[in-house]
Parts: C-alpha cells; sequence; structure tokens
C-alpha cells in the first residue's frame, strides 16, 4: 500500500496531459488568491486614506468656526 501511495504522490501514473492540467489548475488558484490579496490591501489602504480625510476636514479649526 506504501509503495501505491508514494507512486501516487510521486504522479507516476498520471498522464502528461493530467498533469498539465492538474498544474494549470494550481496556478489559476494560486493567481486567484494573489488577487483578492491584494484586493484586500487596496481597500485596506483606501479605507484607511478615507478616514485620514475625514479626520483632517473635522480637525479644520476654520470650518468649524464658521459653522
Amino acid at each position: 500500500m506504501e509503495w501505491m501511495s508514494s507512486k501516487n504522490r510521486t504522479c507516476e501514473y498520471r498522464s502528461r496531459k493530467r498533469m498539465i492540467f492538474e498544474m494549470w489548475r494550481h496556478i489559476g488558484k494560486q493567481e486567484k488568491a494573489f488577487l483578492y490579496c491584494v484586493k484586500n490591501v487596496l481597500e485596506k489602504s483606501m479605507l484607511k486614506e478615507g478616514l485620514e480625510e475625514i479626520n483632517k476636514f473635522a480637525r479644520n479649526d476654520d470650518y468649524t468656526d464658521k459653522v
């Protein structure tokens, strides 16, 4: 049984086309995960910039005096 599992782990029983397809699918999943990470970073940085602008606007003494 150990011999069969080692053959499956080393991909000796898989065809070349199947191996190419599995690698392509794996790379697609990695790219998708990378894009989600980039999206999360951009959203957090934009949120941070927005909150900084709100704080800067709220601390504007000239505006608050006029109001």
